[in-house]
């Protein structure tokens, strides 16, 4: 199988540029883990998940097994996996919930999926119950950062990073004195 084109993050890790995207198959876990199956033959290495799709155990039952059948590699893998709005104040367990369903000890990248905190809300079971989420929290996005850039220093995160993110809270972030940010952004 020929090496994917891949962008380099600041942290040293490789990124493919292609992915393979996991969220409409958040009602049908069993689609998604076959899905998975046939794009790790089809070439795919990039894995995009959520904690939130409530797919992760079918993607790290389907992972294994192609990993078992010495189709892939771990290492071979590039996986991400993003941080729900209730969770900034959780920021470790929600991964650790994450590495749990998807059978890992660490993810390649893990973003805060939006710059907005809400309160905590029971765990979601589909998709018709997110919109009841949404009320408001009070955590920082700078305690989140830093409690994601502790999960990097612990082996547990190769990268981190961001999305939804308006220019002056990308902006905020990166002037904050406390942000370590300069080894987990791209370069």
């Amino acid at each position: 199988m020929a090496p994917c084109l891949a962008v380099t993050l600041s942290s040293g890790y490789k990124m493919p540029v292609l992915g393979f995207g996991t969220y409409n198959n958040m009602e049908d876990h069993e689609a998604v883990g076959e899905s998975v199956k046939v794009a790790v033959d089809a070439g795919y290495r990039y894995f995009d998940t959520a904690h939130l799709y409530l797919c992760e155990p079918a993607i790290g039952k389907a992972l294994r097994q192609k990993i078992d059948e010495g189709v892939v590699k771990r290492e071979e893998l590039f996986i991400c996996s993003k941080l729900w709005n209730d969770r900034h104040g959780d920021v470790e367990e929600s991964l650790m919930e994450s590495l749990n369903d998807l059978g890992l000890t660490y993810l390649d990248l893990y973003i805060i999926h939006f710059p907005v905190s809400f309160k905590r809300h029971p765990r979601i079971q589909n998709s018709k119950e997110l919109n009841a989420a949404y009320e408001p929290g009070h955590v920082d996005i700078l305690d989140t950062w830093r409690d994601m850039e502790k999960l990097v220093d612990r082996g547990l995160v190769r990268s981190i990073g961001l999305s939804n993110f308006t220019i002056p809270q990308i902006t905020r972030i990166l002037k904050d004195p406390g942000v370590a940010i300069s080894r987990h952004i791209y370069r």
